[in-house]
Formats: C-alpha cells, structure tokens, sequence
C-alpha cells in the first residue's frame, strides 16, 4: 500500500475502530495533487484504497479539497 492509504489504515486499527465501534464508514480530507499529480499514481492510490476497504471492511469515503 502507498504513503496515503497507510496512515488510514494504521490510524484504523490503531484508534479508529476502538474508539468508534459502532462506525460504517471513515471520511478522509485530501488535497487533489497539485501540479505533480498524475493519473498513473491517482489509479493505484484507488486500488490501494480498494485493498484497505476489502481488509477492514468498513466503507472509505475520500473528500478532495478543491483549488484555491
């Protein structure tokens, strides 16, 4: 998994799913990449995301923050 979608998931098992037991989803705040974002790297942070949500089994809902 990459540098983006690790922190969720350690943030998850670590404090997330003590804390909020009950949860059925996570909402997580992201910037959309500025010049250096690619498609390339966009498509596997997806499928990495893909990964998590079949490993933990709780829905991810990515917000992006948009330009300014």
């Amino acid at each position: 998994m990459n540098l983006l979608v690790n922190p969720i998931k350690h943030w998850w098992n670590n404090y997330g799913k003590t804390a909020y037991p009950n949860a059925n989803s996570i909402l997580a705040l992201r910037d959309g990449g500025g010049s250096n974002n690619s498609n390339h790297y966009h498509y596997m942070f997806k499928q990495d995301l893909q990964k998590l949500v079949d490993e933990i089994e709780i829905e991810l809902i990515i917000a992006h923050y948009s330009g300014c």
